[in-house]
């Protein structure tokens, strides 16, 4: 018994599958995490400012991760090449 070497938490599976689907996929949970986060920092705002600061702090790190994750996905003239959208925060566009 054991753990299949070939398979990730995502369901991706490492030996079949390429480098651009793994970087695709750890995009989309960085999007959904951040996303989440987000949504939480709002909701602090009256109730803990410290959790809140904690959070946007976390939330930095987080986008700076996914940066970094992003330059192996987006082509030269900065659009993604993997065929997801991005969220609209994560695009920079305000939601208010």
């Amino acid at each position: 018994m054991g753990v299949d070497p070939g398979l990730t938490r995502c369901g991706l599976s490492v030996i079949e599958s390429g480098h651009g689907r793994h970087v695709t996929a750890l995009d989309v949970v960085y999007t959904g995490v951040i996303t989440r986060h987000r949504a939480v920092i709002g909701e602090l705002e009256e109730l803990d400012l410290v959790t809140q600061d904690l959070l946007i702090d976390h939330v930095e790190q987080l986008e700076l991760f996914q940066w970094f994750v992003r330059a192996h996905l987006e082509n030269a003239g900065g659009e993604l090449t993997d065929g997801h959208e991005p969220a609209a925060d994560q695009r920079g566009i305000a939601d208010h």
